[in-house]
C-alpha cells in the first residue's frame, strides 16, 4: 500500500501523520457515532508478494483497542485496503456459473417446449 504498483510516488512515507475517519456502534447506547483519529506512520513492511498482506494496513493492539472500542477483544488487526482482486476474481467466476447454468436452464426448456409441441401436433 505504501509504495503501489505502477506509481513513482509512494502513498504514505515514514513519520507521515495519517488521518483516520470511521465509524461504530456504541455499545451503549447502541447508536452508530463516527469518530477520526491521527496516526503516525512507523514502520512501511516490504513487499511479501500476498495480495492481502501487501494491500493492508497493520494496527497494532492498542492502536486497535482505542480505534475499534473492542476493549482487547482480539490479539492483532488487520485492516485490508486497496482493489479487491481476490474478491472480484471469486464474483467474476461466480457470475460465469450462473450465466452458463441460465443459458443451460433456458435451452433445456426450450428443447422440452420444442419436443411437446411437435409430439401435439402428430
Amino acid at each position: 500500500m505504501a509504495n503501489p504498483l505502477g506509481d513513482t510516488t509512494p502513498f504514505i512515507v515514514l513519520g507521515q501523520t495519517v488521518k483516520v475517519r470511521y465509524s461504530f456502534v456504541d455499545a451503549d447506547s447502541g447508536q452508530q457515532k463516527e469518530e477520526s483519529k491521527e496516526f503516525i506512520v512507523t514502520a512501511i513492511m516490504k513487499l511479501s508478494g500476498n495480495p492481502t498482506k501487501d494491500k493492508s494496513v497493520v494496527v497494532n493492539k492498542d492502536a486497535g483497542n482505542a480505534l475499534l472500542h473492542k476493549s482487547s477483544k482480539f490479539d492483532a488487526l488487520l485492516t485490508v485496503t486497496g482493489t479487491h482482486e481476490f474478491t472480484s476474481g471469486i464474483s467474476t467466476f461466480l457470475l460465469s456459473i450462473a450465466i452458463i447454468s441460465l443459458i443451460v436452464g433456458a435451452v433445456e426448456t426450450i428443447t422440452t417446449l420444442y419436443t411437446l409441441v411437435i409430439e401435439r401436433t402428430r
